[in-house]
């Protein structure tokens, strides 16, 4: 079947634009320019069938130079050199296989119900790739019990094996990770086993040679540094969402890509959530309320994170535009496992422990908690780095794990932490293929142990409107022991999580919880044995670096 195929490329400050490819043996062809709406246009026949295609144009420095470009909105890319792939198919361009969504209509859990696990596709399994990451979703499912899935950046980003923080290619799939369609059944998946999937999305900068950095740099980004005082923090062309173009419909030419960006990946994809990578370098709000509306507008439930160094509850809502903003608390949980039995850092870490309370956050959703994410090494190697290794080394993960699926907020895992995972990042190592995760290492008795902690936490969590919710009561404070408590509970139900942490290098023998909130039975989550409260009292043992998570049972 033949059909007349258009093409089109928006690039308002430039003179001329040809089209080549593989359908004419790559000879130019000129397109047309429309004044009004600064698009170049033309149409070809093409039989159906795939063709690699980009465009051809006149450098606006240099006219007398040809500059070659890959679509800026193309689906699917072979490299930059090949160009992006088209597929026609009965006559229409379609973006790859047509995949049928089986598992569409399945409930997700709401946006206080996450537990969020981060997952660097080209680590996670030995292949590193989105096919055989769908073989760990039954893992992740029932195994440990996660309900979402965080996917480092897999837009297109040609680098090797990299992180991908610097985006080529905004609606294309990284080409190492799969194809479109494998992405789709990723989520679809996931979706199938109630796990909902969120992208972190790039949207503050931008690779050097992405296509509107070659087209026109100072028409989609800033000249120069957008904050020169800061010159650290710049890792690419930085998006302009404040130009506005009078000339042709008074558009802001960043602003509309990337909100064409967040509605292909929502109407596409099916993604569940957004995290905003170097939201704090984006440094405008109105973006980023814009970026957030499409978002909830689109599709429900959304969720909107924020990375924004230091964490401020001025940027999520009510007073800001996202939902929630990443909470870091691994230096201050260092400092409490390196300097044992230091009032000062004990203090210092429970003041992360109260969000609700101590800052203007509103809801248990405006914070996700992580102490060990991409940025920053494993907790069980600063635990290595102080000596602490074996059955030492996994209390302190045990401990950490506790305080982070029972405190306010959305609690993230990093990808093989539930198991102490503990090869290190470091900057030589972030490129290398030497950080894959080594699946067999969670069968041993101390990971094991320490997975079927997570496990039992998790699922206590999932059920617990308690710990859902954004009460909070730190009833026990011993500072002189380190010994600390605090009850969660649901304004909703008759439900009451207790906590009970000994930050300490020493046991506890005999030691007495006053306060407890309520007589009666309760139970024990980790350990699963009941006790009888009377005179709102606790006498326990405590190990060194031991925590208890106790439900009542009435």
């Amino acid at each position: 079947m033949c059909a007349s195929i258009e093409f089109r490329l928006f690039a308002p400050r430039i003179e001329h634009v040809f089209l080549t490819g593989s359908f004419n043996e790559y000879q130019d062809i000129e397109m047309c320019k429309d004044v009004i709406t600064g698009e170049f246009f033309t149409r070809i026949n093409l039989e159906d069938g795939e063709y690699l295609y980009k465009y051809r144009i006149s450098s606006r420095n240099d006219p007398n130079k040809i500059i070659d470009i890959i679509d800026p909105y193309a689906t699917r890319v072979e490299d930059d050199d090949k160009g992006a792939i088209l597929k026609i198919h009965q006559g229409k361009k379609v973006n790859g296989n047509e995949y049928i969504w089986k598992y569409d209509g399945k409930k997700l859990p709401e946006n206080r119900d996450l537990i969020i696990y981060e997952i660097f596709i080209a680590d996670f399994t030995e292949e590193g790739t989105i096919c055989s990451a769908i073989s760990k979703l039954d893992y992740l499912a029932n195994d440990l019990g996660i309900n979402c899935i965080e996917l480092m950046p897999v837009q297109a980003f040609l680098l090797g094996h990299d992180w991908g923080y610097t985006i080529r290619h905004f609606f294309a799939v990284e080409p190492s990770y799969g194809s479109l369609e494998d992405l789709k059944n990723f989520i679809d998946q996931c979706h199938s086993r109630g796990i909902r999937v969120m992208m972190d999305v790039v949207f503050n900068h931008a690779h050097t040679d992405c296509p509107l950095n070659k087209i026109d740099s100072t028409y989609w980004f800033y000249e120069g540094f957008h904050h020169p005082e800061h010159p650290e923090e710049t890792w690419g062309p930085e998006f302009n969402y404040d130009f506005e173009d009078e000339q042709h419909g008074k558009i802001k030419p960043a602003l509309k890509f990337i909100g064409d960006v967040i509605r292909f990946w929502i109407e596409e994809y099916h993604i569940d959530g957004m995290r905003f990578d170097a939201a704090k370098q984006i440094d405008n709000y109105k973006a980023l309320e814009h970026f957030d509306s499409i978002g909830h507008s689109l599709r429900s439930p959304f969720y909107t994170v924020a990375e924004y160094i230091p964490a401020t509850s001025d940027i999520v809502k009510p007073k800001g535009p996202l939902d929630s903003v990443w909470r870091n608390i691994v230096p201050l949980l260092q400092d409490q496992l390196q300097f044992p039995d230091n009032t000062a850092f004990l203090k210092r870490f429970l003041q992360t422990s109260e969000p609700i309370q101590d800052e203007p956050y509103i809801y248990t959703t405006s914070v996700v908690n992580q102490w060990a994410c991409h940025d920053n090494e494993r907790l069980l190697y600063h635990i290595h780095q102080i000596d602490y290794f074996d059955e030492e080394a996994f209390k302190r993960l045990k401990i950490a794990a506790s305080w982070l699926l029972t405190i306010v907020g959305i609690p993230l895992i990093w990808m093989g932490d539930e198991w102490g995972e503990d090869k290190i990042i470091g900057n030589e190592n972030r490129t290398k293929k030497i950080n894959k995760l080594d699946w067999s290492v969670r069968l041993k008795p101390h990971q094991h142990s320490l997975l079927d902690c997570y496990h039992r936490l998790i699922s206590l969590r999932k059920s617990s409107s308690a710990i859902k919710s954004e009460n909070i009561n730190f009833f026990h404070q011993n500072f002189e022991k380190h010994i600390i408590a605090y009850y969660r509970w649901s304004d909703e139900t008759n439900e009451v999580v207790v906590a009970v942490f000994n930050f300490s290098m020493k046991d506890q023998q005999n030691y007495c919880i006053t306060n407890w909130p309520k007589n009666s039975q309760w139970q024990e989550v980790i350990g699963q044995t009941d006790i009888q409260i009377n005179k709102n009292e606790l006498e326990i043992d405590l190990k060194s670096y031991e925590s208890k998570i106790f439900v009542f049972k009435g």
